[in-house]
């Protein structure tokens, strides 16, 4: 259940109401954008369990993301089918990606450290923000500096999950998984959901690198460099409800009643440095090829809410044929009413937009 600051038309004011998870009004509030006031959640949540995280970084990119008819025992999906749980971290301009394979394990396996609290990559987690500034300056300033700067990067995470010991590690779920704390470089972000088959995911996997290749190549062609983060794509399952309860509404994987299919979501990420040149005129021309390529019934693209999406050369959320027109399809087609249903059930729980903003109010109104 959830609490939430909600417009009462019996006393004229707002109020503090309960939502259970099998009110079906609950549905918008469950991914509201920030539409929505939620002052309280109560999770209803399983035993933790044990899970174990291999780190490699000896399979090559060509061979991870090789085209299906390419793709051998550690492919994407070989590594996905195998555990269930599977991560890549793709410096560009480096061979080999960053690969955390998850395996659930009762016992810790012989020669895993074993782990007491979450982030075990204390590596990574460790940069100011003044040095994650200077980075940035750094390579606005030479940006063909950005293929060593991203080699000293995979570089460090090798040596890193060396030095620390953490290639092999153990221990409850809430302690593997977590990894990312906010004093790693501070990117900008863009994420994606791609909705697909899990028989496809290799394929996805494959036409995404390649198009992230090309772009960058083409880039570099021109003079410019305008990503110097990684590109880490992750393989999970949907947002199922269970039985009687509402299902969330605008969640990026909400399955598709018309595609039961698709089965699995591949998140999408590539991170670069807050103001490096060329890097919006890249992001467009990457959302641009995701629309067209992953369309009809092989796959379909939505937005990772908490990241950048609606892409132009103006920036992240501006671009308008994603704000009018692709999201608002994304969460119509296959539920008839899906986006309009969503959005009348967040005004009439706030009638009077105090929880909008002309950027909510640009991307929910009527369609």
């Amino acid at each position: 259940s959830l609490e939430a600051v909600v417009w009462d038309p019996g006393t004229g004011r707002h109020v503090v109401r309960t939502f259970g998870r099998e009110d079906a009004a609950i549905g918008p509030l469950l991914v509201h954008m920030g539409r929505a006031l939620v002052t309280s959640a109560t999770l209803q949540l399983g035993a933790d369990v044990n899970l174990r995280c291999l780190s490699r970084t000896d399979v090559p990119a060509s061979e991870l993301y090789a085209p299906p008819a390419l793709a051998g025992p550690r492919s994407f999906q070989a590594l996905a089918e195998a555990s269930g749980r599977v991560e890549s971290t793709w410096f560009p301009f480096t061979e080999c990606p960053w690969v955390r394979v998850w395996s659930a394990e009762p016992e810790r396996p012989a020669g895993s450290l074993s782990l007491d609290k979450p982030y075990p990559y204390t590596f990574a987690n460790w940069v100011a923000r003044e040095d994650s500034d200077a980075a940035a300056a750094w390579l606005r300033e030479t940006p063909s500096r950005t293929p060593a700067f991203l080699g000293l990067a995979r570089a460090l995470a090798q040596a890193g999950l060396d030095l620390t010991g953490t290639r092999d590690v153990w221990g409850p779920s809430r302690f593997t998984t977590l990894h990312v704390k906010p004093s790693t470089l501070r990117y900008h972000v863009s994420g994606h959901a791609i909705l697909c088959r899990r028989a496809d995911l290799q394929r996805v996997a494959s036409e995404f690198h390649r198009a992230v290749e090309d772009l960058l190549e083409a880039a570099r062609i021109r003079g410019a460099f305008p990503v110097n983060g990684p590109v880490d794509l992750r393989a999970t399952g949907l947002d199922h409800a269970g039985p009687g309860q509402a299902e969330a509404l605008l969640s990026p994987i909400r399955p598709r009643p018309d595609h039961p299919d698709w089965d699995c979501a591949l998140w999408a990420e590539v991170l670069t440095l807050p103001g490096t040149p060329g890097a919006m005129r890249f992001f467009t021309d990457l959302e641009a090829w995701m629309l067209g390529n992953y369309t009809g019934d092989y796959a379909s693209v939505r937005v990772e809410w908490a990241k950048g999406w609606a892409y132009s050369p103006a920036g992240p959320w501006t671009g308008p044929g994603m704000l009018e027109g692709h999201i608002p399809r994304g969460f119509t087609e296959g539920y008839g009413r899906g986006w309009r249903e969503a959005l009348e059930g967040l005004r009439a729980l706030d009638p009077a937009g105090i929880f909008g903003s002309p950027f909510l109010d640009r991307l929910t109104k009527a369609r």
